[in-house]
């Protein structure tokens, strides 16, 4: 594989499974605050939606297709996904033939990396990769395991205002993220008649929206609701990623063993400390 088609695949398969993204807001699509009657039977959604949450699964274990396009780079990649709520992922990416190019696992502070092409296994802490790679410091964080799943993850911290959406979708819920380092707050926009997540707006501690996830189809696996496709927006770069998880399985219980890579023989050993 030529070196610029790995590059191609491995930092950006890094950045997507790291989200790394980081860039400004359009309109806000939340408008006028909902209130009485109405304002009380959203909240009773949100109370309901969290408590059927809580059942679900802590693991899924799925294909995963995804794409990227923005100005200064275009890809894609296949592979598996696995997913340990709140924060552990690992990410497969393979060839044609099924066998694996890229492996990384990270729980949102260290992340391992093997580079089966290179020859080079990468491990340390996830923001000093992300300094010497000059990536956003606002990448490491906790709350990649909700993005994923579609969790309302933040609403059980605490619902602050309701507001109308400007394209009557739905009912926007503004959630105060008071135990998060990273992020200062956050906007979900719930279908009532479906009870479903729609759309997360996340602002950073400076009040700036990092990232909107459009959540497009959803899939019933062990009782929950799982999305299968999602569409991650940023203006940085005008970068969008498509995201397309198949294959879906819940019925699993995963531990850190599942998210530790063991150094293969005969591999460069990079650190990051």
């Amino acid at each position: 594989m030529p070196s610029s088609s790995r590059k191609r695949l491995v930092i950006p398969a890094i950045q997507l499974v790291l989200l790394l993204i980081i860039g400004g807001c359009a309109q806000k699509p939340w408008q006028e605050p909902v209130l009485d009657k109405q304002e009380q039977q959203m909240r009773g959604l949100v109370l309901r939606m969290l408590e059927k949450q809580s059942l679900c699964s802590c693991c899924i274990d799925g294909e995963i297709a995804a794409t990227w396009d923005s100005a200064v780079d275009t890809g894609g990649l296949n592979g598996y996904l696995q997913v340990f709520l709140p924060s552990s992922l690992k990410l497969v990416a393979i060839n044609p033939l099924g066998q694996p190019l890229f492996a990384l696992t990270t729980d949102g502070e260290h992340f391992q990396a093997i580079d089966a092409v290179k020859g080079v296994f990468k491990h340390g802490k996830a923001a000093s990769f992300v300094r010497r790679n000059s990536l956003p410091t606002t990448i490491t964080h906790e709350q990649w395991g909700n993005w994923l799943t579609g969790r309302l993850g933040s609403a059980a911290e605490k619902p602050a205002a309701l507001f109308h959406d400007e394209a009557s979708r739905g009912i926007w819920v503004e959630v105060d993220m008071e135990h998060s380092r990273h992020f200062s707050k956050e906007y979900l926009l719930l279908d009532p008649e479906k009870g479903l997540l729609l759309e997360r707006a996340v602002f950073d501690k400076k009040d700036r929206e990092t990232v909107s996830i459009i959540y497009s189809d959803w899939t019933e696996t062990g009782g929950c609701m799982q999305p299968t496709a999602m569409e991650i927006q940023t203006n940085e770069y005008g970068t969008t990623i498509s995201i397309a998880l198949k294959e879906i399985v819940t019925d699993i219980v995963f531990t850190d063993e599942t998210f530790y890579l063991k150094m293969p023989p005969n591999y460069l050993r990079q650190y990051y400390p």
